[in-house]
């Protein structure tokens, strides 16, 4: 089998406001702190200034009344000291405290977005085809998400809400389109090897194909060496855990070699 030396290395990162708005809301304990933190600083900040402000009043006017008749004359009305209410200081307090509340939402916001784009995250099918030109055969859920957090993983990579058993089905389905019986399948990716292991396992369950798990090909020189034999490739990556960089290594790797990549199969 020739080698699949056609992969050029975009130059630079596609940013998809889809992707950046579902990561920042799946970060949404984070919002929550960034703004408690933010809302109780400027409201705290605000009642104890408030509170010296008052405190300045009520000495500014003790003094004023403590003057004799004739000394008040003389100062213009203007200048008169004037009495700040107690229940401003709540009321400051309050209205900083929300204030400081949509900056905290604000700033944590700006930041997961930055963050986002500078680590370079894998977050769906959607942004493999675009970066890769290949498929997304199929996206394996984490059992340990769920209720509002497995709402907006769902969104995030377009993901019906299958359980494992029936996304590794489906999985194994779209996978068995571009198989033959005689061929065999390689396993790549720079998840862990255990992962690897677990996804093989439950395919040859479904899939009527020899199937072995390679490595990493960014630091295995084994799996390097698996891809001599010539078999159809398949990179495993992890939603927001793999990062397209390293993704492109392994790409120019497998350009160079005799095998050939045929798509991604995605895990949470």
């Amino acid at each position: 089998m020739e080698s699949n030396d056609s992969f050029l290395r975009p130059e630079s990162t596609e940013i998809n406001l889809h992707d950046v708005f579902w990561y920042i809301l799946k970060n949404w304990i984070i919002l929550l702190v960034c703004m408690a933190v933010f809302g109780a600083m400027l409201g705290l900040y605000k009642r104890s200034s408030q509170a010296k402000t008052v405190a300045a009043s009520e000495e500014s006017v003790a003094e004023y009344n403590a003057l004799s008749d004739e000394a008040k004359a003389k100062i213009k009305a203007a200048d008169i000291p004037k009495l700040v209410e107690k229940s401003t200081i709540n009321s400051a307090f309050k209205k900083y405290l929300i204030l400081g509340a949509f900056v905290g939402l604000f700033l944590g916001a700006a930041v997961l977005a930055v963050y986002f784009v500078i680590m370079g995250y894998l977050p769906n099918s959607t942004a493999v085809r675009n970066r890769y030109q290949l498929p997304t055969f199929g996206i394996l859920p984490n059992s340990k998400i769920s209720g509002l957090n497995r709402k907006i993983m769902n969104k995030l990579t377009y993901r019906a809400n299958l359980p494992w058993e029936e996304a590794v089905r489906l999985t194994a389905a779209n996978l068995a389109m571009h198989l033959r019986a005689s061929e065999e399948l390689l396993l790549v990716g720079t998840v862990p090897k255990k992962t690897l292991d677990k996804i093989r396992k439950e395919l040859l369950t479904v899939l009527d194909v020899h199937v072995e798990t390679a490595g990493n090909l960014n630091n295995q020189a084994s799996a390097v060496l698996a891809l001599s034999r010539g078999a159809k490739v398949v990179c495993v990556e992890k939603v927001l855990k793999s990062k397209q960089v390293y993704v492109d290594f392994e790409m120019d790797t497998l350009a160079a070699s005799k095998s050939h990549c045929i798509g991604f199969i995605l895990v949470e």
